[in-house]
């Protein structure tokens, strides 16, 4: 005697913790991507739930006993209101040597979600700003970065959390080894200032990188 599925209808045997009744089978909760013979690949587990005639254990196929979570995604927020600056400067100091500075003000840094009732955020800080100082000479070019990120509310589906705030320099040196190949070298964060860019992602840190590039 089979059920909708194809598998013997048996009695259920008291294994487990999380066990119920579904036509005649027994069940537990789910795990994750498991593999079972008889049903290819399925996010269940393999449970010894139903007995049959003879007192051999039968396996089933595991379902939840809790709905999924549910988790909303981006969705069109209808007609909003946005402001903010951005204010940028160049100077050349000489033929050689450049600095460079930028300030970003932005207004809006939250909408509000008529389905949670509570407001969401942008993923951006309200403030942020960066200076540079860029230079060419007979022993290479080199570009010397500062950059401010204030502290700011992140949420990205099941991920949220506060980011910065953060200051980091970085560093870019060049130098010509002859007219077809330079030497590169790229010190990121050099103040190993240990933050996350978003939350769930990796702690940053100091990472400086060298290699050597040639053009034909």
């Amino acid at each position: 005697m089979q059920n909708e599925d194809g598998f013997p209808k048996y009695q259920v045997s008291g294994v487990g913790s999380d066990i119920y009744n579904m036509n005649g089978l027994g069940y537990e909760t789910a795990g994750v991507d498991e593999w079972i013979e008889f049903g290819a690949l399925r996010e269940h587990e393999i449970v010894e739930g139903a007995t049959s005639p003879d007192g051999q254990l039968i396996p089933g196929i595991g379902v939840t006993a809790a709905p999924y979570h549910l988790v909303l995604s981006p969705m069109n927020y209808g007609e909003v209101w946005m402001q903010g600056l951005d204010f940028g400067l160049t100077h050349f100091l000489t033929e050689n040597i450049i600095i460079d500075g930028n300030l970003s003000w932005y207004g809006t840094t939250e909408f509000y979600n008529e389905l949670t009732k509570k407001k969401d955020p942008i993923n951006a800080p309200k403030w942020k700003w960066n200076a540079s100082i860029k230079g060419t000479s007979a022993i290479g070019d080199f570009i010397l970065n500062f950059r401010h990120v204030d502290k700011f509310k992140w949420s990205d589906g099941i991920w949220a959390g506060i980011i910065g705030p953060y200051n980091i320099i970085d560093l870019f040196y060049t130098y010509h080894i002859t007219d077809n190949l330079d030497f590169n070298l790229s010190a990121l964060n050099l103040n190993n200032d240990l933050h996350k860019e978003l939350v769930g992602g990796a702690i940053m840190g100091r990472q400086i990188v060298m290699r050597f590039t040639s053009t034909f």
